[in-house]
C-alpha cells in the first residue's frame, strides 16, 4: 500500500525530484492508541494535534508525512491516510543541509531527537507508551509492510 502511494507521488512531483531524492517520508508506525501527536521539523510546523490510532491488522497509522523539495529550501508538506486521502497541507522553508531536529509532541509529552537526512530519507516513528519515549528507525530504503 506504501508502495503504491510513493509511486502515486512520484508522478505526481515529477521524475527528476523522486530520481534525485529530494523527498523525506514519516511513518507513524506501531503502538499510537487514540494518542494526539504534533510534529516539528526545527521548530516548524508539519501539522498539529492529529489523533493517531494504530489499525491492529497492519501495525500503522493512517498518517504518513511526505515532505517534497520544490526549491532550495521549500517543500511541501502532505499529509496520506491512503492513495484516495491526501492532501498538500503547505509549504516548508527549511534547510536539511543543516542540523535538523525533529520535535513530537504525543499527548503533551516532548521528544526531540537530532536527524541527518544523509543517513536515510525514509523514517519510521512507534511509540512506547509504558516507558513514555519514542522510537526513530531510519533507513535509506522504502519501508515494506505485509
Amino acid at each position: 500500500m506504501k508502495k503504491i502511494i510513493f509511486i502515486f507521488f512520484v508522478f505526481l512531483f515529477g521524475y527528476k525530484n523522486a530520481y534525485a531524492q529530494d523527498f523525506i517520508t514519516l511513518d507513524f508506525q506501531s503502538f499510537f492508541l487514540k494518542d494526539t501527536v504534533s510534529l516539528l521539523l526545527n521548530d516548524k510546523s508539519v501539522f498539529k494535534n492529529q489523533i493517531l490510532n494504530t489499525e491492529e491488522w497492519s501495525g500503522l497509522t493512517k498518517m504518513q508525512i511526505l515532505i517534497t523539495k520544490i526549491s532550495k529550501r521549500k517543500y511541501y508538506v502532505s499529509l496520506i491516510n491512503s492513495p484516495t486521502d491526501y492532501k498538500i497541507s503547505h509549504l516548508l522553508n527549511i534547510d536539511f543541509k543543516k542540523s535538523t531536529s525533529i520535535k513530537i509532541i504525543i499527548n503533551s509529552l516532548n521528544f526531540v531527537e537530532k536527524i541527518n537526512i544523509n543517513k536515510g530519507r525514509y523514517f519510521g516513528i512507534t511509540y512506547d507508551n509504558e516507558n513514555k519515549k519514542i522510537i526513530i528507525k531510519q533507513q535509506k530504503e522504502l519501508f515494506y509492510y505485509d
